[in-house]
């Protein structure tokens, strides 16, 4: 009978893979803008900043279901998202900003053109 693998075993091999800063936030409440009148995206709450890793979900671009067919209520994005057991789960509701990534740069979230679409 073999033993269960104890998470400790685990880590050197996590830390090669979890390379990226990784920023877990949900857009905050609209700031009324008082010399125009108009409300305007506030400051994002953070909810976890770390080391994780994104890479691509290797699938297609977009993802089809029959009407009344059963189907994985997985995520329709084309990447995913590894963290740490300490980071909090990632609903469907929580943005994901990558911060400095080791692998592909094209990840990372410019300041200027910030991430609109949400999901992990």
């Amino acid at each position: 009978m073999s033993s269960p693998i104890s998470l400790a075993a685990l880590e050197p091999v996590l830390k090669r893979i979890l390379v990226d800063t990784v920023q877990m936030f949900r857009s905050g409440p609209q700031v009324l803008n008082e010399t125009t009148g108009e409300y305007e995206p506030g400051p994002d709450l953070i909810l976890w900043e770390g080391l994780g890793a994104v890479f691509s979900a290797g699938g297609p671009g977009m993802v089809m279901s029959l009407a009344g067919q059963a189907y994985q209520d997985d995520t329709r994005n084309r990447y995913q998202l590894l963290t740490w057991l300490d980071a909090p789960v990632a609903s469907r509701d929580v943005c994901v900003r990558v911060k400095t990534a080791t692998v592909d740069q094209g990840l990372v979230c410019n300041p200027s053109n910030p991430p609109t679409s949400s999901g992990p």
